[in-house]
């Protein structure tokens, strides 16, 4: 074997071991933590708002499982990428005067070919699923939602003075929380409220004519 018949073959090993991770993250489920004592069992509320409460928590489940694994699936392929761009961009251009001295050796010009075919692909892969934009989205709406559970665990007056207000607002920021990493995900414009209060604000208070143009 040539010296760049092994380089190959380790460059190929080293890319396929290093993808292990992210498979994993694809196939498999990251289970939620148990976060300590929850609404049914605090002593700041009445039994009904704990009842809500717990409900409410129940309906979150499925998706704060869903942005945990998405998460984490988007973190490693996310580091995945980010390796590689930084290794293959620092040796592609060596590797480009390098493997002009040995055009003889065939598994030297597949060796640069690969090399520039597997930059492009992760480069790719990372701005087309958009991966540091939806790591972000998840990992932030899910760090956002349990901060705002444990505030209102351990400060429900920070949310209003009764009862009634605290549970209001924890349920609006909770709902502004799902809406804020679904048009992160999806990419939306505008969401169907906003939408409903622009068309409000149209027929309200703007001419025919502009509402028509």
């Amino acid at each position: 074997m040539t010296h760049w018949e092994i380089a190959l073959f380790a460059y190929v090993s080293g890319a396929l071991i290093s993808l292990i991770p992210v498979i994993l993250a694809v196939f498999t489920k990251v289970a939620l933590h148990a976060g300590g004592p929850a609404f049914d069992e605090s002593p700041n509320f009445s039994q009904e708002a704990r009842l809500r409460l717990s409900q409410n928590y129940e309906r979150m489940r499925g998706t704060l499982g869903f942005w945990k694994n998405r998460a984490a699936r988007f973190e490693r392929i996310h580091i995945y990428c980010m390796l590689w761009i930084i290794i293959l961009s620092i040796a592609t251009p060596a590797l480009t005067q390098i493997t002009g001295q040995y055009k003889d050796d065939p598994y030297a010009v597949w060796f640069l070919t690969i090399a520039t075919l597997h930059i492009a692909l992760v480069t790719s892969v990372h701005k087309f699923l958009k991966v540091e934009v939806n790591f972000k989205a998840f990992r932030q709406g899910e760090s956002e939602f349990y901060d705002t559970y444990r505030r209102l665990l351990d400060s429900p007056k920070s949310f209003g003075a009764t009862e009634d207000e605290q549970l209001e607002a924890y349920f609006r920021d909770v709902a502004l929380i799902r809406k804020q990493v679904r048009n992160a995900e999806t990419d939306t414009y505008a969401g169907l409220e906003e939408l409903r209060q622009t068309a409000t604000r149209n027929q309200a208070g703007e001419p025919a004519a502009v509402r028509n143009s």
